[in-house]
């Protein structure tokens, strides 16, 4: 009994080591690390195979003790998890490089068919675009052969249109006939061999036209028919020698206009005269003066519209300034608008310092005329004139 019990206990020691804990020098579990991050296990690994090395084996047919029982488990258990360790390394290792080598072939792929698409769509894009170009520079440059050609004939349209115009642009028989008759009818006897000859002439004689123009002007302002002449010269307004007949006329008024201080003093009755003939001639013949008429309308309103003729004007004269900005305000304002703006400024101050009523309220139709587009209303023509001359 007693040996049975100590073979049992014998057997059992043999046995205990495999069943109990492993030993204390085994050697404590590392935590994961990615393969980039992981540090190699040579340290230990070394270590465990050089001691496992270093004992030596047991003879065959000799008995394990319970150390090295020990040993070997904790050898192999080491060796296992080296080679897991290994394992996941490789593995890992491995996934990423296969990952990143998709990556890369998938990246080289892409890129590789955005090249190709790329030259694809500029070498299907590029031939119609030059194509394009080309053609584009080419109707450009035939653009601007046949543009010069289509600009030049549409010159020579306008050319030749100006010239119909021009040619239409002429006196008519019944024009003529008109102008013959009320012309005659003046009876310039200082000027009558002049009148028949330049009506010979068909009115093309440059000299006789700036004669007559002149005789014309001294004789609507001195006779007293300023606004009938301003009439009649409107009849030559297509006159081939019309520019020598408006410079006649402009000569003789600003020669009347340099005595115009005298003239209204001494002779009122022409210096009306002289403002009805210049509106009629400004609104009928503005155009063909050049500015000079213009220039003539602003001197007018300089005068009488400053001190001290200011506090002096007559009525018959603001008459005439409202005659004139309605017949030609809107000549005045397309062909010089800054002097025209000037003249309003002018026509305010005017309202401001004149002190008789009814001066003022004409003052204020001249703006008035201003701010309605030189045209006056029926209601505001009743209340100005009709009280006015009450």
């Amino acid at each position: 009994m007693d040996t049975l019990q100590t073979e049992n206990k014998v057997i059992e020691d043999l046995k205990a080591p495999a069943i109990t804990k492993k030993p204390t020098n085994r050697p404590a579990m590392q935590i994961y690390r990615p393969p980039g991050l992981r540090s190699d296990g040579s340290s230990t690994t070394p270590a465990a195979t050089t001691s496992s090395s270093t004992k030596p084996k047991p003879a065959a047919g000799q008995k394990l003790s319970s150390s090295d029982c020990d040993t070997n488990v904790t050898s192999q258990i080491l060796k296992e998890e080296n080679n897991n360790k290994k394992d996941c390394g490789e593995s890992t290792s491995s996934r990423a490089s296969s990952r990143a080598s998709n990556n890369v072939s998938s990246d080289d792929r892409h890129t590789n068919g955005s090249l190709k698409r790329t030259e694809s769509s500029l070498s299907s894009e590029s031939t119609p675009s030059s194509q394009k170009s080309y053609g584009s520079n080419s109707n450009k440059l035939n653009g601007q052969h046949v543009g010069g050609g289509a600009h030049q004939q549409y010159n020579k349209r306008i050319n030749s249109t100006k010239k119909e115009n021009q040619k239409k642009k002429v006196m008519s028989e019944h024009e003529i006939e008109k102008a013959i008759t009320e012309l005659r009818a003046l009876q310039l006897h200082s000027h009558a061999s002049q009148i028949e000859q330049w009506i010979g002439g068909a009115f093309c004689d440059e000299e006789l036209a700036e004669c007559i123009g002149s005789a014309l002007c001294r004789h609507a302002i001195e006779g007293g028919g300023g606004s009938g002449v301003g009439k009649l010269c409107a009849n030559f307004k297509y006159a081939p020698s019309i520019g020598s007949f408006v410079k006649g006329l402009i000569i003789a008024l600003s020669q009347y206009l340099e005595c115009r201080h005298k003239i209204r003093e001494d002779h009122f009755r022409m210096w009306i005269s002289f403002i009805q003939f210049l509106t009629e001639l400004y609104s009928n013949l503005g155009s063909d003066s050049k500015g000079e008429l213009a220039t003539i309308v602003f001197d007018v309103f300089n005068y009488l519209l400053r001190p001290p003729i200011l506090e002096h004007v007559k009525i018959q004269e603001l008459e005439c300034l409202i005659s004139i900005l309605i017949k030609g305000g809107y000549d005045l304002e397309r062909e010089c608008p800054d002097r025209l703006a000037l003249l309003k400024d002018l026509i305010r101050d005017a309202f401001i310092d004149v002190s008789e009523p009814w001066a003022r309220k004409m003052i204020l139709l001249l703006l008035e005329l201003g701010a309605s587009s030189w045209k006056l209303p029926t209601d505001a023509n009743e209340y100005y004139f009709n009280e006015t001359a009450t």
